[in-house]
């Protein structure tokens, strides 16, 4: 049995809180300063950089979404293999292969992220520019991508579905998470649930971090009301959320 850990006292917690706004403040102290010193390399550096990815947004769209679909490919492909090949009694196996399961299935859902975002960018550098022609072309790989990336997914489900018969739902169905949820044991719920609430605390250090940036970016160039306004709605949204979850999900 695993030792309990005791509860940290009240003097060491103010310390560490204390010590933790210390450390922000040198941080953010620092980042002022050094961003002040370097204010005008820096305003140019971050530029460039937009401008650089503003023109080659379409050609990274389209390399992406190549690279992506060949990717969504392979993992299908391995995954049928490896079903081919387990056996039913062989429980170690099983287990290994629902872990790279999960893992794909990560994978495809970062892939639409990063298909989203590179999509927007593309979008936004439309209006006149040279090359519009080429950037709609890539535009259209981008929901191709996204289609094939929805059949692979797809397919992953059903390998999965040929090992775990119990389990139930459609992936192009919206009722597809609370399908499946319910079709799982309580074992992967416990691992579902605790995923749930370490990535909730990891998010607030990240909303956390992404302010401390916008603060210093501010400094620099002219960041606007909008990215303050976007971040908080994001925050307040996963807060609010995550608290009606607590309090009317039960099962």
């Amino acid at each position: 049995m695993s030792k309990k850990r005791k509860e940290t006292g009240r003097k060491m917690g103010i310390v560490q809180t204390l010590l933790v706004a210390c450390i922000g403040a040198a941080i953010g102290g620092g980042g002022k300063m050094a961003a002040g010193m370097h204010e005008d390399s820096l305003r140019t550096f971050l530029d460039r950089s937009e401008g650089w990815f503003m023109d080659h947004s379409s050609w990274l769209l389209l390399l992406s979404s190549a690279a992506i679909c060949i990717l969504c490919t392979v993992f299908v492909l391995r995954m049928r293999k490896a079903c081919s090949r387990c056996e039913e009694e062989d429980e170690a196996e099983a287990e290994r292969i629902e872990k790279t399961q999960q893992r794909y299935q990560s994978f495809m859902g970062l892939f639409i992220a990063v298909e989203a975002i590179l999509s927007g960018v593309v979008i936004a550098s439309l209006g006149g520019s040279q090359g519009d022609s080429f950037t709609l072309a890539a535009i259209g790989t981008f929901f191709l991508s996204a289609v094939w990336i929805l059949i692979s997914w797809d397919r992953l489900v059903k390998y999965e579905k040929q090992m775990n018969p119990e389990k139930k739902g459609n992936i192009f169905s919206w009722n597809f998470n609370k399908e499946w949820l319910q079709s799982c044991d309580e074992r992967e719920k416990l691992k579902l649930f605790r995923a749930a609430y370490y990535t909730h605390l990891s998010m607030q250090i990240l909303y956390l971090v992404i302010f401390c940036v916008l603060i210093l970016l501010s400094g620099i160039v002219k960041v606007g009301v909008l990215p303050f306004v976007i971040l908080g709605a994001v925050w307040m949204f996963q807060l609010l959320s995550y608290q009606y979850q607590y309090e009317h999900k039960n099962e």
